[in-house]
């Protein structure tokens, strides 16, 4: 499964920025690795959406950030709630890895 996110926008007068990110299968099994799940953790294909796209999301605001001057609270509003997404989906293979 392969993921892409992206923005585009005038930064200044008449300067425009378009910042994309792609995240893949790579992404996915280090996401798993870190949570201390088997990379090869079978996922629904919703739940594996779920995470790609989130990283994929988390890495643009970060961009937008740093680079763009987006607002740092706001950026980090949105962050933790796709953290909050994400663990939720990761804790219920965890749970359900324990259990097996």
């Amino acid at each position: 499964m392969r993921v892409m996110q992206g923005w585009s926008g005038e930064t200044a007068t008449n300067r425009w920025a378009k910042v994309d990110v792609t995240v893949e299968e790579e992404d996915l099994r280090r996401i798993l690795h870190t949570a201390g799940l088997p990379v090869d953790q079978q996922l629904s294909t919703a739940d594996a959406f779920k995470l790609l796209a989130g990283e994929a999301e988390r890495l643009v605001l970060v961009k937008l950030m740093v680079s763009y001057g987006y607002p740092v609270t706001e950026a980090q509003q949105k962050i933790a709630a796709i953290t909050a997404t994400a663990d939720r989906v990761l804790a219920h293979y965890r749970q359900a890895t324990d259990a097996g």
